[in-house]
């Protein structure tokens, strides 16, 4: 059963990881215009810096749905008991 569910994560899209990889590139291209022109334009910064906190947000709530997993509730639970 665990097994199906790390297939079915392998197979789903990372949103966490397509904020990674952005962040980290807009911080790069705002420093090779920076070492190019001698000016960066701060939405590159922006985006970056957005893109990354984003990323951080993802992975704490991947952290927290994996340490406290959901409660099953409603009508099943209750009959069962």
């Amino acid at each position: 059963m665990e097994d199906l569910r790390e297939e079915k994560e392998m197979r789903e899209f990372s949103w966490g990881n397509l904020f990674l990889v952005t962040g980290c590139c807009f911080l790069v291209f705002a420093g090779l215009m920076k070492i190019i022109e001698g000016s960066v334009h701060p939405i590159f910064l922006r985006i970056g810096i957005i893109c990354l906190f984003l990323r951080l947000l993802s992975f704490l709530y991947n952290w927290q749905a994996k340490k406290f997993p959901a409660r099953k509730t409603g009508l099943r639970q209750s009959e069962s008991s």
